[in-house]
């Protein structure tokens, strides 16, 4: 795995929630933008306390760790979402994608060959390049 995927992550020895809430926080807005505030509520409706918990342990401690790069992250979770066929979180990640830098051609690879899984990205990079179509690039 260590060839295909690099070391693995070093456990973190420092930090508090506090920054890592922080930074949690810039890289969540970085992902959803406009979007942040209305995801997160619906994180609260699910549980009061699941909206600050994403936040600080996944985006701050987990997805804002050394290693890859938002984007690299980001195609990930596009590969994984598109896989497992959620769609409403595979159109929120796709734009995220995009947004932390993604180039479009590497978005289309992560989200592979299903049909619906091309349209959403083809969707995201129109909503957010509405002068530019999703085949440019």
């Amino acid at each position: 795995v260590s060839r295909a995927c690099g070391p693995a992550a070093k456990p973190l020895t420092r930090g508090t929630v506090a920054s890592w809430t922080k930074r949690g926080a810039r890289l969540c807005r970085r992902i959803y933008a406009e979007s942040t505030d209305r995801m997160l509520a619906n994180m609260r409706g699910l549980h009061p306390a699941l909206a600050e918990w994403i936040v600080w342990e996944g985006y701050g401690k987990v997805l804002s760790r050394p290693g890859l790069s938002p984007a690299e992250r980001e195609a990930c979770a596009v590969a994984c979402l598109a896989a497992l066929r959620t769609w409403p979180q595979l159109e929120s990640h796709a734009r995220g994608a995009l947004r932390v830098g993604l180039p479009l051609p590497a978005l289309r690879l992560a989200a592979g060959p299903s049909p619906r899984a091309r349209r959403i990205v083809r969707e995201a990079a129109s909503s957010l390049h509405p002068t530019r179509t999703a085949t440019s690039r």
